[in-house]
């Protein structure tokens, strides 16, 4: 009698999620700030996050999401030294932005606060690879801007040194692979939805900071907000 019980409830929930389950698909975009940890003192980037999204409904409530989205994200600036020739030291700052693909996977609950328009809170999980990236760094031997020079994100840089001041020294390339944790909140009502979100990554961007070595395992951290639009399949 009891398996009988189990059984026809296993099945009542079973009918009930296929009775209440959608498929929904969208598009974000917003603004991302992003930072590093362990770096001296970060001016954080501001960029873009933009992508396509996705879900399924198991109940009017809970759901899982994901999708693929392109985000820029690193340091605007940032202060540190570099070895120099005939000093100990020089100054310098640092610009280092990066472009990742990432692919998020979070689970949904929804709570209806009015007809049509819901709460959303989501977390899980997201991984990201590295594509391609550009920045800088200019450096002040006795104060004064010598020059810059270009830094590919994901790439090691060599220099044999730069006008007598700075000694050879090779930029090592940051770690392509980035994953971590996902968290949001937002509102929708009539498939717009407005959220807002942290990354918390778990990946070692940088073993080691060139620019100061004391920094080491250096890892990404992003606050972003989206505006996306979903409709049911």
């Amino acid at each position: 009698m009891m398996k009988k019980l189990i059984l026809l409830s296993l099945t009542l929930i079973m009918v009930t999620a296929q009775a209440n389950a959608q498929f929904f698909v969208g598009a974000k975009a917003g603004l991302i700030v992003s930072t590093f940890t362990e770096v001296y003192m970060p001016t954080p980037h501001i960029s873009y996050r933009a992508g396509v999204s996705g879900g399924y409904m198991l109940s009017p409530k809970l759901g899982i999401e994901s999708g693929i989205y392109m985000k820029q994200i690193g340091i605007e600036d940032s202060e540190g030294y570099m070895p120099a020739i005939d000093r100990p030291s020089v100054d310098t700052r640092t610009h280092i932005p990066a472009v990742y693909f990432e692919m998020p996977l979070s689970l949904l609950y929804k709570i209806s606060i009015a007809d049509n328009v819901k709460i959303r809170f989501n977390g899980g999980i997201y991984a990201a690879y590295g594509s391609y990236g550009n920045g800088y760094y200019t450096y002040y031997p006795d104060g004064v801007n010598r020059s810059g020079a270009g830094l590919g994100t994901f790439e090691d840089c060599y220099s044999s040194g730069d006008e007598g001041f700075i000694a050879p020294h090779t930029v090592e390339a940051a770690n392509r692979l980035d994953y971590g944790l996902t968290f949001g909140i937002g509102i929708e009502a009539a498939g717009i939805n407005v959220s807002a979100n942290y990354d918390f990554g778990l990946a070692n961007v940088y073993d080691v900071f060139y620019f100061h070595p004391e920094s080491k395992n250096i890892k990404n951290r992003a606050y972003w907000i989206a505006v996306g639009y979903n409709f049911k399949l």
